[in-house]
């Protein structure tokens, strides 16, 4: 018998004076924090549909120009029968209760996949917080690191996924023990940019192209892609999800208008900051596209979304699989961060494959490197490949799902 879930339960805010306190990370705090943990999170539950214009607007985000999320006349001829949307577009909900005014960082996002998502699905999203890690590091010498779990099922009561997400609760640079790496600027030559435009161009997704599990062996490495040179506008306007997991075109809730912003500002005091210039409160995540307020974070410079980067492994496995494939599993760990002028390559290798069930898996290694040679990324992705011998004794193919 499943057991019914704790109640939900919400943190009441806090008087907080934001220009005169930096908060730490403090053992009251995150004995606070996780009292709830094991409860269903009010915050990471939604119902999302999947429409055309979203799937077009994650597509910019993650880089992607693959026909199978895009067109609809050459996705009616693939297997599928028509578009799909890539699964990591959902599960992505924020789930890190308590610690007000310690800084979140995208730690990581793991995805187990069930099933396809169409445009016109519409998911039934449910999230609980599941874990809390004590870290300690260089840069940083103590942090916390929370875990969300979330379920997703369509309206066909059909688990879609379930998803993982981690982030980093680390204090800002002025309080004690805060995140404090070294400033750093790349500037690139223009031979160096017309390589690095020459290389994006050629890029292309293998398609309808089968890549059967027969052809592809153990430690084979896989193509790589680039991005990059990280530009502040790709941060600030390509897109950016919602609190509950949900992907938008157009921001997240502290990004809102007029009253939104100050009822926002309201509800999540200790989590402003008081810009020096202007004497106006603000939110952290503008760090993302102001250099002022990435060092007070404590990073060393305008940092990038750690959602997007993820985002990444998944246009990069789906390009490297076909249509044909199934993508069963993906996760993905950010080491460090990635800003403003750096450069990315997004590298693979096969590591392991054998068969499960029916279904023939590769798991496949994953990484990202900038052009210091440090990994800011490492992930994997484990994907159900055709098999030449199922194709030759089934004439219509074999039915992944």
């Amino acid at each position: 018998m499943t057991q019914e879930p704790k109640s939900v339960v919400e943190f009441k805010n806090q008087a907080y004076d934001v220009e005169t306190q930096v908060p730490d990370i403090s053992r009251e705090a995150i004995e606070t924090a996780n009292k709830v943990l094991g409860y269903d999170y009010r915050g990471a539950q939604a119902t999302i549909e999947i429409a055309r214009d979203s799937i077009k607007a994650y597509c910019n985000y993650m880089g992607s120009t693959n026909p199978l999320f895009l067109d609809e006349g050459y996705a009616r001829k693939t297997r599928w029968g028509g578009t799909i949307a890539p699964p990591t577009m959902l599960g992505i909900a924020m789930i890190a209760p308590g610690l007000r005014g310690v800084q979140w960082i995208a730690a990581g996002r793991e995805w187990e996949i069930h099933n396809i998502l169409r445009p016109g699905d519409v998911v039934t999203q449910r999230g609980r917080y599941i874990k809390a890690v004590e870290k300690r590091g260089g840069v940083v010498p103590l942090f916390l690191v929370q875990t969300g779990e979330t379920l997703m099922v369509n309206q066909r009561n059909e688990m879609v996924a379930k998803a993982w997400v981690s982030f980093v609760r680390s204090p800002r640079r002025q309080a004690k023990g805060g995140m404090n790496y070294k400033p750093r600027t790349h500037k690139w030559t223009e031979e160096e940019l017309a390589k690095f435009e020459q290389t994006i161009l050629s890029e292309r997704p293998r398609g309808a192209t089968p890549l059967y599990w027969e052809d592809v062996a153990e430690g084979e490495p896989m193509a790589p892609v680039i991005y990059g040179p990280l530009r502040m506008t790709e941060i600030a306007l390509a897109g950016a999800f919602n609190d509950s997991g949900s992907f938008s075109g157009e921001g997240v809730a502290h990004l809102g208008a007029h009253v939104y912003q100050l009822l926002n500002r309201r509800r999540h005091p200790a989590d402003s900051y008081v810009d020096p210039e202007t004497g106006v409160q603000d939110h952290p995540h503008r760090g993302h596209w102001e250099r002022h307020m990435a060092r007070e974070v404590g990073m060393p410079g305008i940092y990038d979304v750690g959602n997007q980067r993820v985002s990444w492994l998944c246009r990069y496995i789906y390009d490297w699989m076909g249509d044909d494939a199934f993508l069963r599993r993906l996760g993905g760990i950010l080491r460090r961060p990635n800003v403003v002028g750096d450069v990315t390559w997004v590298r693979g290798r096969i590591v392991k494959k054998w068969t499960q069930d029916g279904e023939h898996l590769v798991r496949c290694d994953l990484w990202a490197e900038n052009q210091l040679g440090d990994v800011t990324l490492q992930g994997y992705a484990v994907v159900r490949l055709l098999s030449r011998t199922v194709e030759t004794s089934n004439q219509g193919g074999p039915q992944l799902l």
